[in-house]
């Protein structure tokens, strides 16, 4: 079920209008790139918003992102990553773009946000599922092509 709506939210916005600014950026850290590696496709709604869809290693992102000016964006990412946020993760991030948001360069960014709790274990060891929610934070770094 989950796979279908990703897949949903890629075709919008890869069939959105032709005309509207996309993009493409690869990178590695929690959450804007649905992994620790991954990559984000993202495409112009209007003026200064934005849609994003990711795909990483190890997770998939669904992100919404507004261009306060040439060099700050602020947004929200929503995803999985498996062995960290199995069961989900939304956050709010702020990313500087080192050559203003419309032009190829370095991406650079942090996340703030929640997670499912569901304990540490990574590998062969039981697993809690406890529906509660814990505070989590990333950093991550990409190129946008």
């Amino acid at each position: 079920m989950k796979t279908r709506q990703v897949l949903l939210a890629l075709l919008l916005c890869a069939s959105h209008n032709v005309a509207a600014q996309s993009s493409w950026s690869a990178g590695v850290g929690l959450f804007e790139y649905g992994g620790h590696v991954g990559a984000k496709y993202q495409t112009q709604i209007s003026e200064n918003h934005f849609a994003s869809a990711s795909f990483g290693i190890i997770g998939y992102a669904l992100g919404y992102e507004y261009k306060v000016n040439e060099q700050l964006s602020v947004g929200v990412t929503l995803g999985q990553q498996v062995g960290y946020a199995e069961d989900g993760y939304i956050v709010t991030k702020l990313n500087y773009h080192f050559n203003g948001f419309d032009n190829s360069g370095f991406v650079i960014g942090a996340s703030l946000g929640v997670q499912e709790d569901d304990g540490d274990c990574l590998v062969l060891c039981p697993r809690k599922d406890t529906n509660s929610l814990e505070g989590t934070a990333g950093i991550h770094i990409g190129y946008k092509f």
